[in-house]
């Protein structure tokens, strides 16, 4: 493919850009010794500042992988019960996801398009019960029990083409308690606010100091670990940083996430959802109601 991409753009020698930190050893060294006439360097700053904009194309795809991140939560949310595992939830969120996106290829490319597999390969992020303050944790082979809580977190499963969408809901096998429910009404305050004030021509880092500053004055900031947003798109974490100290200029054509969240053991609110920057705001890419689910046990 490479050799097609050169031989497109007319060269024959020069200097080739590379993520080398993304790359194995062999396939370097694979690399200079198939274009010996190329000198590869690495290029990992400047390609990752050609990704902050998208192009229409990558918008349109990452439009349909913010629809496919939905229909997987709600295929997830439809069968969650009392004894199945989070893995197993997870699994069932893929398979909705593997059969949309080889439905949308084949429907755009035909069926004689030849990949290895429409989803390329990921693990969600489900947490439970007292592994909910455990960030980003992977799903285990843990069982559900009635009155569990739980994240459902699908921002390291790649979507259409590979591509990455932040989002993330909640559920609970019960009705939160009086003090649950106001915190996860704060929670919903602070990406309210964060939301508030997001739009081309503010610093990257408006929305965190908004949303921070929120749950700071409610004293439930020490739960809050990370940053209220950041790029995505091919990567999981992409410029810029929706975080404090990050000044860049939100521009049209950048994507990022928004996601104001606490953890503690026993309950947790990770409410995140994707957004393209718009010439006049923004769009949801995620569309999907941020209550808590409910479900009743089986």
């Amino acid at each position: 493919m490479l050799n097609l991409v050169l031989k497109e753009k007319g060269l024959s020698r020069g200097r080739v850009g590379a993520e080398l930190g993304f790359i194995s050893a062999r396939l370097f060294w694979t690399l200079r010794e198939t274009f010996p006439q190329f000198e590869f360097e690495e290029a990992s700053r400047a390609i990752e500042a050609l990704r902050v904009i998208k192009s229409p194309e990558e918008v349109e795809v990452m439009r349909i992988s913010g629809r496919m991140a939905v229909a997987e939560l709600e295929t997830e949310l439809a069968g969650i019960c009392v004894g199945e595992r989070e893995y197993e939830i997870a699994e069932r969120g893929r398979a909705t996801a593997t059969r949309l996106a080889a439905e949308y290829i084949t429907a755009q490319e035909g069926s004689s398009m030849h990949i290895e597999h429409p989803l390329n390969d990921g693990h969600q992020i489900i947490t439970s019960n007292e592994r909910l303050d455990m960030v980003h944790a992977l799903a285990s082979t843990r069982a559900l029990t009635d009155g569990d809580v739980l994240t459902l977190d699908f921002c390291r499963i790649p979507q259409l083409y590979g591509y990455r969408i932040g989002f993330s809901r909640n559920a609970a096998l019960r009705e939160l308690s009086a003090r649950e429910q106001e915190m996860y009404d704060i929670v919903n305050y602070a990406y309210d606010a964060a939301l508030a004030v997001l739009k081309p021509g503010l610093p990257a880092e408006g929305p965190d100091l908004v949303a921070r500053g929120i749950l700071e004055k409610e004293g439930m900031v020490d739960s809050f670990v990370h940053r209220t947003g950041r790029g995505v798109g091919l990567e999981a974490v992409e410029g810029p940083e929706i975080a404090a100290g990050d000044t860049t200029i939100l521009q049209p054509g950048m994507v990022v996430t928004v996601e104001p969240s606490v953890y503690y053991q026993g309950f947790a609110v990770h409410v995140e959802d994707t957004y393209l920057i718009t010439h006049d705001g923004y769009e949801c890419l995620t569309d999907c109601p941020r209550e808590i689910r409910i479900i009743p046990t089986r």
